[in-house]
């Protein structure tokens, strides 16, 4: 079970975390709260970089984990939760999802 024991991918999985808790928000009509969960997830996300990094004897198969992971839940942040909280704002024409984004 590569990554589950691994500290160094923690903070990715409470940004996955958060972020799916905030596309539950979004549709159930909280969107001010799905964008406080946008924030947060994003702001983790700048850091969970800096924390695999500070161990240094990873195996390969923990860095190979650890970069797809972190494409999940970019993927997560900012694709899906972004479009979510748009539709749940009401915003269902392209370009106003354009702009928000």
């Amino acid at each position: 079970m590569i990554g589950f024991y691994n500290y160094t991918v923690i903070a990715t999985y409470i940004s996955l975390m958060i972020s799916t808790a905030g596309i539950f928000l979004a549709f159930n009509g909280d969107s001010l709260s799905a964008l406080v969960c946008l924030m947060i997830s994003g702001l983790i996300d700048g850091f969970d970089g800096r924390i695999a990094r500070l161990k240094t004897d990873r195996t390969v198969s923990e860095k190979r984990f650890g970069i797809q992971i972190d494409s999940l839940s970019d993927l997560i942040c900012f694709g899906i939760l972004p479009v979510v909280t748009c539709y749940s704002l009401g915003m269902n024409r392209w370009w106003q999802v354009l702009i928000f984004c």
